[in-house]
């Protein structure tokens, strides 16, 4: 852990961004050895700060996530290195000068990520066809072997007491397990960006695609990551060309896609109702103050479980 450093950076949990952008020059030379550094401060949410780190070596992101998020940060840079010879941009991680791809600070993680510019894509049919082909050069790029152990079916446990919102959450939970395991032999698993909305999907100027933000990637069914792409464009029909595009890469077969995608946007849906649960619960242990953020969020799950016959 850096001494010193980024002590303090923290106001209330949120990041102090002006402190931030005057103390991550220092911390950069010390881990990356990069000079000439000019930090431009990007977003930031509750979780996480970006900023635009100009070097004499080159363009970077930098990304700090709270201690409690660096294992995500770090799962996400194993992803992109794998996903290297994709021919897509995926924000691959600097390594330090160590061969770290993330650093401990003391207020968290950070890690210096290749910018991944272009539009961002919408959802019109010609994006869409984008998006499938996208999706499916990263995953091709990223399938796992047979000895390849996945974490993913542990995300979601009906007992959590996270759950308890609404009664219904925990039955949708249960539900989406159940129909998960059903399925799960017959699924390809690889890398799994989670949450590819079109916003995350780029193209340059030359025509050169991306696929930005893989915190939190980690190795799964490929099906997830095509229904999770599919419930942020509408319901399964609105999502036809993204589909047919997905397909034409050649990734899985359409038995696979057709046999088993509503058991994963089952599952896409019941983790959402299971964050919007958490986040009601995390704010007031009651259930009873709820924003209205939040509400919709796990209404709009709700709905969408019922449309796929969950109830």
């Amino acid at each position: 852990m850096l001494s010193g450093g980024l002590g303090g950076i923290r106001q209330n949990g949120r990041v102090n961004p002006d402190d931030l952008t005057s103390l991550l020059p220092d911390v950069i030379a010390a881990h990356w050895a990069l000079t000439g550094v000019h930090v431009d401060p990007i977003g930031q949410t509750d979780a996480t700060i970006t900023a635009d780190v100009a070097s004499d070596q080159g363009q970077w992101v930098a990304t700090l996530v709270p201690a409690d998020g660096g294992d995500a940060l770090f799962a996400g840079t194993l992803a992109t290195a794998a996903l290297a010879g994709s021919g897509v941009r995926v924000g691959a991680a600097l390594t330090t000068t160590d061969g770290r791809t993330v650093v401990d600070v003391a207020d968290g993680t950070l890690a210096l990520l290749e910018p991944v510019p272009g539009r961002p894509l919408t959802a019109s049919a010609d994006d869409q066809a984008l998006m499938g082909d996208i999706l499916g050069r990263v995953h091709r790029a990223g399938l796992a072997d047979d000895e390849t152990e996945s974490a993913f079916f542990s995300w979601l446990a009906p007992a959590d007491p996270g759950l308890q919102a609404e009664l219904w959450v925990a039955r949708a939970v249960a539900a989406a397990l159940i129909g998960y395991k059903d399925a799960e032999a017959s699924l390809t698993f690889g890398y799994v960006h989670c949450d590819p909305s079109p916003g995350t999907f780029r193209i340059d100027a030359d025509g050169t695609p991306g696929l930005a933000d893989w915190s939190g990637a980690e190795v799964g069914p490929l099906l997830y990551d095509v229904a999770t792409a599919a419930s942020h464009l509408g319901r399964r029909p609105d999502a036809q060309p993204f589909l047919e595009a997905y397909l034409a890469s050649g990734v899985i077969g359409r038995e696979e896609l057709e046999t088993h995608l509503d058991a994963l946007l089952v599952y896409r849906w019941a983790v959402q109702a299971a964050y919007w649960s958490f986040r009601i619960l995390t704010a007031d242990p009651s259930g009873k103050q709820r924003s209205e953020t939040d509400i919709a969020g796990l209404e709009h799950a709700h709905q969408e479980l019922l449309a796929l016959g969950v109830d």
